[in-house]
């Protein structure tokens, strides 16, 4: 981590963001992020507030991911209302609120299930063609659209990118832990594999996470090639067992 002394002119920043007191010292994080602390302890970035754990867990992450920087694309005070639409069964809409539960219990963000919103929401639907979501917060609500009867990590996946959350074999450094074949994907699907910073300004977390529910299978969008190579060596492979 870095550490620079930098003075701002307080009355700059005081119409859109938090207002520091005395001097403002400029901390870098390892993965690029700057936040500010006054003399007063309070660490900030434009109008958002850190708390004293937030700052050492950015510094020094518990948790591996890879997140949008953009601060529009935060959602405000923590608090996230949901609607849901239409055509989920119980089953679907249980799988939703656990799914909900699970980030609620590893995190600090709130989830409220309401009738209608104005902004700042999210609405899932129920589409029997695909799974996708928005990247952050949007505005005019969000829509995540999930096939019925997917199983929870389906959920998860898409709600972390309503978050602003990237799959994690997008990272930056996924060169050092993970080797990617675009040319062995289904035409027009090879987008799906380019690193976020080709399109995005981001962070990365930690370490890379083998294990993220934002990762995608060895196998996602192979083609057809792939998939005769894969069936060639699991027949070989079931020769010889």
């Amino acid at each position: 981590m870095m550490i620079q002394k930098v003075f701002i002119d307080t009355s700059e920043i005081a119409t859109f963001g938090y207002k520091p007191k005395g001097e403002v010292t400029e901390i870098t994080t390892n993965n690029g992020m700057k936040i500010f602390m006054d003399i007063d302890s309070t660490f900030f970035c434009g109008d958002v507030i850190f708390s004293k754990e937030q700052v050492e867990d950015m510094i020094t992450p518990r948790t591996r991911s890879a997140a949008i920087k953009s601060q529009s694309r935060y959602w405000p005070n923590k608090s996230i209302n949901y609607i849901l639409s239409s055509g989920f069964s119980s089953s679907d809409i249980a799988t939703i609120t656990n799914a909900l539960s699970d980030i609620t219990s590893h995190t600090n963000i709130a989830f409220h299930k309401v009738n209608n919103a104005n902004k700042n929401y999210i609405l899932f639907v129920c589409d029997e063609d695909a799974n996708f979501s928005p990247l952050g917060m949007q505005k005019g609500g969000n829509e995540i659209h999930i096939q019925p009867g997917k199983q929870k990590g389906i959920y998860l996946h898409e709600i972390m990118h309503s978050l602003g959350y990237f799959h994690e074999f997008t990272r930056t450094d996924r060169d050092n832990y993970v080797e990617v074949f675009p040319g062995l994907a289904v035409d027009g699907m090879q987008y799906n594999f380019e690193k976020y910073a080709i399109n995005y300004d981001g962070y990365d977390i930690g370490t890379f996470d083998f294990n993220s529910v934002m990762m995608y299978d060895s196998y996602a969008f192979a083609n057809a090639i792939f998939q005769q190579w894969l069936n060639m060596v699991q027949d070989i492979l079931w020769e010889h067992s």
